[in-house]
C-alpha cells in the first residue's frame, strides 16, 4: 500500500485552499486532518480511513466548541436562563451589567455553535435554548463517571 506523507500547506493546490477559506468544504475548514486526506485520491484502502478520520475529526471539533462556549460564565448563566424558556435579546440583557453589544456577541456564539436557536417576533428577536449539543458534553463526561 502507498502511503504517501502528510502534505504541507505548499503542497496543495490553489483550489483546495480557496475552497477552504471561502467555506465551500467545511470538512476542510475544520482540520489538518481533511487536508491530507482530500489529496490522496481516495484510493480504495484510504478512502474508509480517511472518513473515519474526518468523521472523528468533526465529532471532536463540535464538542471542542461546545466545551468554548459553556467555558465562559456568562454564557453559562444566558444558558440557565433559556432553560427557563424563550426570551428576547432585551430581556436576556437586562439581566446582566454588561451592555447589550456584549450580551449579543454572546448570543452570536452561543448560535453558531447550535446551543441557542433564534426567531423574529416583529422587531424582537426570541432566543430559545436548544440542549442538544450537549449531549455531546454529557457523553464525553459519561466515560469519566466510574472515576
Amino acid at each position: 500500500m502507498d502511503v504517501s506523507p502528510r502534505p504541507t500547506q505548499s503542497s496543495l493546490t490553489r483550489g483546495d485552499l480557496a475552497r477552504a477559506r471561502k467555506g465551500r468544504n467545511p470538512a476542510m475548514q475544520r482540520s489538518p486532518a481533511a487536508l491530507w486526506c482530500c489529496r490522496l485520491r481516495w484510493r480504495s484502502p484510504d478512502r474508509q480511513i480517511c472518513q473515519s478520520l474526518m468523521a472523528l475529526t468533526v465529532r471532536n471539533t463540535q464538542r471542542a466548541a461546545v466545551f468554548r462556549a459553556i467555558a465562559d460564565p456568562t454564557r453559562r448563566e444566558i444558558l440557565s436562563l433559556l432553560h427557563g424558556g424563550p426570551y428576547t435579546v432585551g430581556e436576556i440583557a437586562a439581566n446582566f451589567r454588561t451592555s447589550r453589544p456584549a450580551i449579543s456577541k454572546h448570543l452570536r456564539l452561543l448560535r453558531s455553535v447550535g446551543l441557542v436557536a433564534t426567531r423574529p417576533d416583529g422587531t424582537a428577536r426570541i432566543c430559545e435554548l436548544n440542549a442538544r449539543p450537549l449531549r455531546a458534553v454529557s457523553e464525553w463526561l459519561r466515560d469519566y463517571e466510574t472515576f
